[in-house]
């Protein structure tokens, strides 16, 4: 782009010489620069902060994307009578030792009402379902764990007695 702006300003600076104007062509050509600048300047102020902040938004896509965690979902099955059953949802906490019975910690609805777990690793839930009823669903349980393995999650499962209750 420059040289072609170079070869403009010969010819102009030829032309306006011979023809005796008023004002100076070194004088056109140099307000001519400064504005291209200018204009050049206000595209890089813009340009630059948004570059910055797509590049960002990608980043933190494609990078949680692939720092996702996956668990160890290839367990084998072995039965645990202890968790046959209908269960409940009370509470969601991260330790069995946080649990205080009667006491909510999780801010929130529940998003899981109850759980059957269900001979041979099969699961059912009311997770999204309105009307009450138990559906199966694509996770699996073996002793110790549930398993989602689209997901690609283990859950730890323990069941302890708590003032005379079972909870999992």
């Amino acid at each position: 782009m420059e040289q072609s702006n170079t070869k403009i300003g010969e010819l102009m600076k030829k032309n306006l010489d011979q023809s005796q104007p008023s004002i100076r062509f070194s004088a056109v050509w140099d307000k001519h620069k400064k504005s291209s600048l200018k204009l050049f300047g206000l595209k890089r102020v813009i340009a630059v902060p948004l570059t910055a902040l797509v590049s960002l938004m990608i980043l933190l896509t494609v990078g949680f994307t692939f720092a996702a965690i996956e668990d160890k979902t290839d367990y084998p099955f072995v039965d645990d009578p202890a968790v046959i059953g209908k269960w409940q949802a009370v509470d969601f906490v991260d330790e069995i030792d946080q649990y205080i019975p009667g006491k909510k910690s999780f801010e929130g609805a529940l998003f899981i009402k109850e759980l059957a777990f269900i001979k041979d690793g099969k699961m059912l839930t009311d997770y999204n379902n309105d009307n009450g009823n138990l559906v199966p669903v694509e996770s699996t349980w073996t002793q110790g764990f549930a398993i989602n393995k689209y997901a690609k999650t283990a859950s730890k499962y323990v069941i302890k007695e708590i003032n005379g209750s079972t909870y999992m």
